[in-house]
């Protein structure tokens, strides 16, 4: 077997710049970009609320559909809380809501991603977005819902 081949196991072969017997040195890695937004400035965020305000009134009835059902549907649950006399867990729901609150935005995400590719925009299409990430949107809301029961659990426990 020559010295450049892998063996018949598939590993690279040995060092041959190492003594027999010694471990070869341990190189460091190389420097990698920071990927996370660790370092933006404390303005950052007033620019993305900017993108979203130039977004909502970018064909805005969607917007306000979308907002004014997520709105209705949140009075039904609190509605039914006080129907169903369990209100002591209705500020867990409000806080839990928070937890939820990116799977629910789903749809003015969707709003978002086809202006910026400019295509049109529909409340049909926000109402049923079909993901580009496919199942890991899914493992996502299902973490966050198990997520809100936990937190809901844990909060009709510490009430009572």
């Amino acid at each position: 077997m020559s010295a450049t081949s892998p063996d018949s196991a598939g590993l690279p072969p040995a060092d041959t710049h190492a003594p027999d017997g010694m471990i070869p040195a341990v190189e460091p890695s190389q420097p990698r970009a920071d990927v996370r937004a660790r370092h933006l400035p404390w303005r950052a965020a007033f620019g993305w609320l900017s993108a979203g305000w130039s977004d909502l009134w970018t064909n805005p009835l969607p917007s306000i559909a979308y907002g004014i059902g997520v709105f209705a549907a949140s009075t039904l649950i609190v509605a039914a809380l006080f129907a169903l006399r369990i209100d002591y867990i209705l500020f867990p729901a409000l806080a839990g809501f928070m937890i939820v609150g990116p799977a629910i935005a789903g749809g003015l995400y969707e709003k978002s991603r086809r202006l910026e590719v400019n295509r049109p925009i529909r409340l049909s299409e926000m109402l049923l977005v079909k993901p580009q990430s496919g199942y890991q949107t899914l493992f996502m809301g299902v973490m966050l819902l198990g997520l809100f029961m936990l937190w809901m659990r844990a909060g009709v426990l510490i009430y009572a």
